[in-house]
This record gives C-alpha cells, structure tokens and sequence, in this order.
C-alpha cells in the first residue's frame, strides 16, 4: 500500500492540489453516487439493490484488499455519501440529472485547479487505475492526520 500510496502523492504534494482533493473528490464520488442510484436491482421485500451500493462495495473490498482499517475509514466517510444521494437523487428527474452533472464538473473543476497549482497532470492520465486510488489517497490522508495505524 505504501508503494501505491507514494506514487500517486508524487502527483499530489504541494497543499493546494491535495486540499482540492479533498474537496474535489468526495464531491465526484457523491455525484457518482446520485446518479447510479438510478440502477436498481429489486431484491426480496421490496428491498433494492442500486448501482451506488454496488460502485461502494466495490470500492470497500478493493480498499479491503489493501488495508482492512483504510476500507473501514473509506466506508466510515463514503457510506453517509451513499446514504444522501440514495435521498436527495431518489427520483431521476430533470432537476436531479442536472444536479448530478453539476456536481460532476465542480468535482473535476476542483481537480484541475489542484493541478494547475501543481503544474504537473493528473495521475489518471498515466494510468485508469489512479481514479480509484484518489479515495484511498485521501482516506490514507485522514488517517494517518488521525494518527490511526494502517
């Protein structure tokens, strides 16, 4: 983990770009999470299946993989995320896909301002697997400030 760890922070070392990771990146995954909310899967007791939940525990078991104390952290922060958009982006109406849109684009806004300030491009341009290191990143981040062991 370490090892991944460093390589995407070597993308990410001046304040600015990691601040509007953090920011930027929770605001994306929400969005993320507004729209596959929309994917529902009906299981037994009137009880749904969404592709939210899906894209989360995913997210958690890759992260699980890693580190079971950073998949605990990264549920701990992302499930209320999940919860809220389940809420706010419960019906798919014109309003709800504009928000979602919207919040998209800030959520990246947020990222290219970091990399302007760090003159450097982002780490996904290198590689896909980067965007699913960016909530690792920053949940490693939280952690280690929080003085928890990974």
């Amino acid at each position: 983990m370490e090892r991944e760890i460093e390589e995407y922070r070597s993308y990410h070392r001046t304040q600015v770009n990691r601040l509007s990771h953090f920011v930027g990146i929770p605001i994306i995954l929400f969005s993320l999470f507004g729209a596959l909310s929309w994917i529902r899967v009906s299981l037994l007791g009137g009880v749904y299946l969404s592709g939210a939940t899906v894209l989360l525990m995913v997210l958690v078991f890759f992260y699980f993989k890693i580190s079971r104390r950073i998949a605990l952290a990264f549920a701990a922060w992302s499930a209320p995320l999940l919860i809220l958009a389940h809420q706010m982006f419960l019906e798919s109406n014109r309003r709800a896909v504009v928000a979602v849109v919207v919040l998209f684009i800030i959520g990246w806004i947020f990222q290219a301002v970091g990399h302007t300030f760090e003159k450097n491009r982002p780490a996904f341009f290198t590689h896909w697997k980067h965007l699913w290191r960016g909530p690792l990143f920053i949940t490693y981040e939280w952690v280690s400030a929080l003085r928890i062991r990974v």
